[in-house]
């Protein structure tokens, strides 16, 4: 290879020139596929990312970390890019992600798995951008070898993205009930299940399907937020609430509600449930 050459990554299609100082030239400093050696070698691109400053804030492995099982040097490993919901759809035992969600809820971060996977939301929150600079997930044979820490700190800010946005939405329509949302969910769970029956039976006519997710919930705290930031609630149930009204607030709900009804066409979305949660929050408006 030449100086000043060319090498362009088989695995995600980066490129870059060769330079007279480089010790590793064929080493993307993207995904850490190494094409000389056929195989990713992740200790020598986080040895690189360091050498240039680029890893001061990015979480590393910790002792829960194991070792990823290595590429065969006849295999040609395929790059995709999928969600949170394809990946515990597609990839078989991906290990904590749930038992992590149940520590948070329980206030309870002594496992050091918890603490790493906090750790990385953490840092994802705070640099979105950083999504894009993770080490690769590594997936061998249909079976998760690397990455569970990611996954579970990803699945963790998706459930808890719409609680944020929920109490951000609250403090600007000057809540004066701190057990709002609490009575939302409270009178949320019975009407949506009782309109998710209807959709299912006689809009999708799924008679079968049964389900309540906790999105719906959320999309039914959205429609009760939009009302409310548009004419404001004082009371709900005789119960004073204090809500006002917010112009800022009912774009924001606007522009929510209506990307979640597109998200919620994609495959295995419940549009149903999503629908029966907004129709459920306009509902407990007038209550």
């Amino acid at each position: 290879m030449e100086l000043g050459g060319k090498i362009e990554c088989p695995i995600c299609d980066w490129d870059w020139q060769v330079e007279s100082d480089d010790d590793r030239p064929h080493l993307c400093h993207k995904c850490g596929y190494d094409s000389e050696i056929k195989d990713f070698d992740e200790e020598a691109l986080r040895q690189w990312e360091k050498e240039n400053g680029l890893l001061e804030e990015v979480p590393q492995p910790g002792e829960s970390s194991g070792t990823p099982a290595k590429f065969k040097s006849d295999s040609k490993p395929i790059e995709k890019f999928l969600s949170v919901q394809q990946l515990l759809q597609q990839v078989k035992d991906i290990p904590y992600y749930k038992e992590v969600l149940e520590d948070l809820k329980n206030d309870d971060d002594s496992w050091v798995v918890t603490k790493k996977v906090k750790e990385y939301a953490k840092h994802m929150m705070e640099n979105p951008s950083s999504l894009n600079d993770l080490p690769p997930i590594i997936v061998i044979d249909g079976k998760l070898q690397d990455g569970a820490h990611r996954i579970s700190a990803i699945h963790l800010l998706s459930n808890l993205f719409g609680i944020i946005v929920v109490r951000y939405c609250f403090i600007n329509l000057n809540l004066k009930n701190i057990f709002l949302f609490l009575y939302l969910i409270i009178l949320l769970i019975p009407i949506q299940t009782f309109f998710l029956f209807i959709v299912d039976n006689f809009l999708f006519y799924n008679p079968n399907h049964l389900l309540v997710g906790f999105s719906g919930i959320i999309f039914g705290t959205f429609s009760f937020m939009l009302l409310s930031s548009l004419y404001g609630k004082e009371y709900i149930l005789n119960i004073y609430i204090g809500l006002k009204k917010n112009n800022a607030i009912y774009k924001l709900m606007t522009v929510f509600l209506s990307l979640g009804i597109v998200y919620s066409f994609l495959p295995s979305i419940s549009l149903s449930g999503h629908v029966a949660g907004i129709l459920s929050g306009f509902i407990i408006f007038f209550l």
